[in-house]
């Protein structure tokens, strides 16, 4: 299968890590914070710059991307001399449940559900460890407002963080998804419960399943799940079909 360049975000870490070892796959991974979600284009330019970097190095024979579509920051990667492979999911939520149909059943049966994993305790154990009730009364206390301010100024930044002071109207149910990964699966659990029981939403917890990562991590073609882009194309995410392709064209943002 030959030797294997992981780009990801960092909650999905633990994951991506055990199983590739557990296949038995050479991999070399770089791990972006969960803060890139909150600017897709920003996203974007991080990805398609590591890739550059990954394709011009040489050395690998693949280029994964553990991202979902993520409000679109996947959409316009382009392939240079190396082939991408993408999950066809909306974002990192379906990627831990096993499918992407998993994800549109829970989504369709409770919409309002801030989901966990072992991962996003683990990608945010030293501000637990700092300040527990901090994060638990407000867990999205990761995205940084400095950043957000130098990067869209003063206004946008407020906004912003209004916003996140309001979040917990959008929820209803915490949910730990149990993937199996990590090495305390209590305190994972814990932090769910808490928050479940602070703001009075329903618990529960999922177990996930390892299938739409090893597809990922080990696919030799497209499929219903996973893209296989090959150099020289696009990924275009087509919202009609809600569905991401590759086209022969320049990298670009390209959706439609």
């Amino acid at each position: 299968m030959g030797r294997i360049a992981l780009i990801g975000c960092r909650t999905l870490a633990l994951d991506l890590e055990r199983i590739a070892a557990e296949l038995g796959l050479e991999l070399s991974s770089r791990f972006f914070s969960a803060v890139l979600h909150d600017d897709p284009s920003e996203l974007r330019r991080r990805l398609q710059i590591t890739i550059d970097q990954v394709s011009e190095k040489g050395g690998y024979d693949r280029i994964v991307i553990a991202y979902g579509l993520c409000g679109g920051g996947t959409a316009g990667l382009g392939a240079r001399s190396l082939p991408l492979v993408l999950p066809r999911v909306p974002d990192c939520i379906a990627l831990l449940l096993g499918s992407d149909a998993r994800y549109r059943r829970q989504l369709a049966a409770c919409p309002g559900t801030y989901y966990l994993s072992a991962g996003w305790v683990e990608s945010q154990a030293e501000r637990l460890s700092k300040q527990p009730d901090e994060l638990i009364e407000n867990p999205l206390v990761a995205v940084d407002y400095q950043y957000l301010r130098s990067r869209h100024g003063e206004p946008e930044a407020e906004a912003v963080r209004d916003f996140l002071e309001s979040w917990k109207r959008n929820y209803r149910r915490a949910v730990f998804i149990d993937t199996g990964a990590g090495e305390r699966p209590e305190l994972y659990e814990s932090v769910a419960r808490v928050m479940a029981d602070r703001y009075r939403w329903r618990y529960e917890k999922l177990t996930g399943t390892r299938d739409l990562f090893v597809e990922l991590l080990s696919a030799e073609r497209s499929s219903d799940e996973v893209l296989l882009v090959p150099p020289g194309h696009t990924t275009r995410y087509r919202a009609a079909e809600q569905r991401m392709e590759a086209v022969l064209e320049p990298a670009g943002d390209t959706t439609g």
